[in-house]
């Protein structure tokens, strides 16, 4: 981007003041002591004498002159307003950046955040005093409604600024863009003018003007991004596939179990025989089996039985475990009947081979200690269907989606906390 840089003196501190949109700009700060002067056909008028204001500006964060490449077009800055709410107080900056071929636009930077802006030439829809605006088919929620005052200016610019000037704005969100409603109290129609934003990370500015100096933000910005929503959205798709592939696997393993029945037995245990391995059957198994279901039943009545089993092939190569705790409680509290427990127990172990086995088992009972047996009816089936399995899966894809759906709602509450509008206030 070529331009020819030219300078006026300031009438009051006789400094040069740069000229970078020559035959456009119509107001001038000067950097050394804070005038606004106005470009007018007599010659240039010097409208307020601000020195105080340089103390507002301090060291800007992107000097003046400054050149950066942002969506694809060189900008130079050429202007610097501060503005501030009059209400609340909170401050914001504004860089009027300038290409000769583009134009002008908008580097906006406010709690760290940055946002780049361009007048709208058409009217968004709905009304501008209500909650919600429409433009290009996306809908823009309102944000916050203020008035804004200029506390600093320097620079050069297309239109009349005077340090002080206010002017009635409204702020709508659609992240990552927003709209920015002016009325300026200088217009005597009170027409509004608007402006579309977009968000710009401060890393993007950052390699653009080669500054490094930004402080990081602090806070969640009206327009940011909310990248734990678009990483829901974007993984949705895998998501989805993925639960689908599950539950087609554990349809087609459900459909093709046997189901085998191969062992029921009803074997009554005696205090004498508590907590020793004992023979209750033999098994044949023909072929492979992908898992092994061993069911027991007791008629425990306000008592427990615990059982382990063993399954040893014949020729001592494989073997398989399982214990089980059958107990169950009931009785009245306050007029009110209660039970918990379970008459039955259910395990599952893995596969073992075509083989003989020899099945043990182990008792521990309650009604040992009153010197009574304890019976227990042994079932085992073969490839049966395992539904733990499969809710643990879904459970496991599903919890990472779950986390980010968790930190998204979290991002949007932080994003909506000085709001006067939020949705959230009534939740």
């Amino acid at each position: 981007m070529a331009t020819s840089l030219k300078s006026i003196p300031c009438e009051s501190c006789g400094a040069p003041i740069a000229v970078r949109a020559k035959g456009i700009s119509i107001t001038f700060a000067c950097e050394s002591c804070g005038n606004i002067i106005d470009s007018t056909r007599d010659g240039f008028k010097v409208l307020t004498r601000a020195h105080q204001q340089m103390e507002l500006i301090g060291s800007l964060a992107i000097p003046l002159g400054s050149r950066g490449v942002l969506f694809d077009v060189e900008w130079e800055v050429i202007g610097f307003v501060r503005r501030q709410d009059v209400k609340w107080l909170f401050t914001w900056d504004e860089y009027l950046l300038f290409n000769p071929y583009h134009g002008f636009r908008f580097l906006i930077y406010s709690d760290a955040h940055f946002s780049f802006a361009e007048l709208l030439t058409r009217r968004p829809s709905g009304s501008p005093h209500g909650h919600a605006l429409g433009f290009e088919g996306e809908g823009y929620t309102l944000f916050h409604r203020g008035v804004s005052q200029v506390k600093a200016v320097v620079g050069e610019f297309y239109w009349r600024v005077r340090f002080n000037d206010k002017c009635d704005f409204a702020d709508f969100i659609s992240p990552p863009y927003g709209i920015t409603m002016e009325v300026s109290e200088a217009t005597f129609d009170a027409e509004a003018t608007f402006s579309l934003s977009r968000y710009v990370s401060r890393e993007v500015v950052q390699a653009a003007f080669g500054i490094s100096s930004l402080s990081k933000p602090f806070k969640v910005s009206p327009i940011q991004p909310n990248h734990y929503r678009e990483a829901l959205a974007s993984g949705r798709g895998t998501v989805i596939l993925s639960c689908i592939v599950l539950i087609l696997a554990q349809f087609y393993f459900v459909s093709t179990s046997e189901r085998q029945s191969i062992l029921q037995v009803t074997r009554t245990f005696t205090r004498m025989e508590a907590g020793t391995e004992q023979l209750i059957a033999e098994i044949e198994i023909s072929e492979r089996a992908r898992n092994i279901e061993i069911r027991s039943d007791s008629p425990v009545n306000n008592s427990w039985v615990e059982v382990a089993y063993e399954l040893e092939s014949e020729d001592g190569s494989e073997s398989g475990w399982a214990t089980q705790a059958i107990e169950y409680y009931y009785g009245s509290t306050g007029g009110e009947s209660w039970s918990e427990g379970s008459t039955s127990e259910v395990s599952t172990i893995g596969g073992l081979g075509a083989k003989r086995y020899k099945v043990f088992a182990t008792v521990e009972a309650e009604s040992f200690s009153r010197d009574q047996p304890s019976t227990v009816v042994t079932r085992i089936r073969l490839d049966v269907p395992i539904w733990s399995n499969f809710f643990l899966a879904i459970a496991a894809l599903l919890m990472v989606p779950c986390f980010v759906l968790l930190r998204g709602h979290a991002f949007e509450r932080k994003r909506w906390e000085e709001s006067d509008y939020s949705p959230y206030d009534s939740a």
